[in-house]
């Protein structure tokens, strides 16, 4: 496993959010679910960054953002041994 970021974004349904980005910004698929609203999440690039988008899912606090609201993003950092660091 190499060291990396992902950005974690919550969409009020992530893969009409993702049709939007890969049109403005030709964001790149590189997984995705289909299930039913609220239970999909996926992983897109644009240029080389990576994001990972998820359903709102408010019974486990994943809310969308909203236009007075800026919170549902987070980033996860991966590294190949946290004891090593």
């Amino acid at each position: 496993m190499k060291i990396s970021v992902e950005r974690a974004i919550v969409f009020e349904h992530c893969l009409e959010a993702f049709s939007l980005y890969e049109h403005v910004f030709d964001a790149d698929k590189r997984e995705a679910s289909s299930g039913e609203k609220g239970s999909n999440e996926g992983v897109y690039t644009i240029l080389d960054m990576q994001f990972y988008v998820l359903d709102e899912h408010p019974e486990y606090g994943l809310l969308a953002l909203k236009k007075e609201d800026t919170k549902p993003m987070w980033y996860n950092l991966m590294v190949n041994d946290m004891n090593t660091v």
